[in-house]
């Protein structure tokens, strides 16, 4: 599960990691390189297109 989140995060940004939850449901994950609203935008936009 982890390795597909991952992946999937790394699509919507290129430096991306969980720092804390790796065996649980809740993660803390970090993205490097952008600001805060970019990567709520390249969320949301991803979750539109899911939808």
């Amino acid at each position: 599960m982890n390795r597909d989140l991952i992946r999937f995060l790394g699509k919507l940004f290129d430096d991306v990691s969980i720092v804390r939850g790796e065996l649980d449901r809740l993660k803390l994950i970090e993205v490097r390189g952008l600001s805060r609203e970019e990567v709520v935008s390249r969320l949301l936009r991803a979750v539109d297109k899911r939808s």
